[in-house]
């Protein structure tokens, strides 16, 4: 299928996917994302938190580690971060804080869960997303992302699969079990793409209504 959307492969990380073993669900997680428009992470919030009120309030935390800090990236300035076991017993694993260039507001957070919540608990959370695009991409590996959308809270919910036979997909189907790989906040001036492996306005990819769980919606071939 051809469209104007073309990937930015800004954001690749491996994610193990075993068929029918899963790690327990983990739904404390959604506790710490706020019910504000946009949405907050504890007290770290896009477009408002400049970057070094990020840092020291991830220091101050117990269970979090600041694992990296890189300003100087020519496209998305980044602070890393990590948690302890302790903390992961409150859905706290890892992540990513990001900023403009020359820019000290914190922009988007990057929550990554690593397969440890379902798709309905997020729904559950935040209600029935307005928007789902499924699309594929990579070079060696084939990746498959399903994202769904909510444009006007600034959250993007993402399920990962990493698969090991390059044979495309033609559909996905939209299953309450799916697991949700990361979950992304983004400032409200950043809500038009949300998705930062994507360029181009809504109006520019075929993005589809939520049509319910267990419906088919095509994939998108990105791999050109």
């Amino acid at each position: 299928m051809v469209t104007r959307c073309r990937c930015r492969w800004l954001l690749i990380f491996s994610v193990a996917v075993f068929a029918g073993c899963y790690p327990p669900s983990n739904p404390a997680v959604l506790d710490t994302i706020s019910e504000t428009r946009p949405a907050c992470w504890l007290e770290i919030c896009p477009g408002t938190t400049m970057r070094h009120n990020a840092i020291t309030f991830l220091e101050d935390q117990p269970g979090i580690t600041v694992t990296g800090r890189n300003p100087d990236h020519p496209v998305n300035p980044s602070i890393s971060w990590s948690a302890s076991p302790s903390a992961e017993e409150n859905g706290i694993l890892s992540g990513f804080l990001y900023s403009d260039i020359d820019d000290e507001m914190v922009t988007h957070i990057q929550l990554r869960v690593n397969d440890h919540l379902s798709l309905d608990e997020a729904v559950a959370k935040f209600g029935l997303p307005p928007q789902v695009i499924a699309y594929e991409g990579g070079a060696e590996v084939l990746w498959l992302w399903l994202d769904v959308r909510y444009p006007d809270r600034g959250i993007l919910v993402t399920h990962i699969d990493r698969r090991w036979q390059r044979r495309r997909a033609d559909t996905v189907t939209l299953r309450s079990d799916l697991r949700i790989s990361v979950l992304d906040l983004f400032a409200s001036d950043r809500v038009e793409t949300l998705d930062p492996k994507l360029i181009g306005a809504p109006s520019e990819c075929p993005y589809v209504s939520w049509p319910g769980w267990d419906a088919e919606i095509e994939v998108l071939d990105l791999t050109e």
